[in-house]
């Protein structure tokens, strides 16, 4: 049979039953090998955990940065940062 004599709609279906397999696989595979791809997480988790502190403290010490930069520092000859 002749890819040319086939109408657009099974070429279509054909496409999406493909795509459709090929995602079925590939998830079943993943679901398969959870054990490596938890342990990939964690270690990325690691390697990240102490920006991701970071990030949390100077968001907790930004309020108290302000007050000590506006309030205190707006009563000395030190001016406050300008944007």
């Amino acid at each position: 049979m002749k890819w040319s004599k086939l109408k657009e709609e099974t070429i279509e279906n054909i496409k999406v039953f493909s795509i459709s397999g090929i995602l079925v696989v590939a998830f079943y595979t993943l679901i398969n090998n959870v054990e490596p791809l938890y342990g990939v997480c964690q270690a990325i988790f690691v390697a990240l955990s102490p920006f991701i502190y970071g990030i949390g403290i100077a968001f907790l010490l930004n309020p108290l940065r302000k007050i000590i930069e506006y309030s205190w520092l707006g009563k000395t000859k030190l001016k406050p940062r300008t944007k």
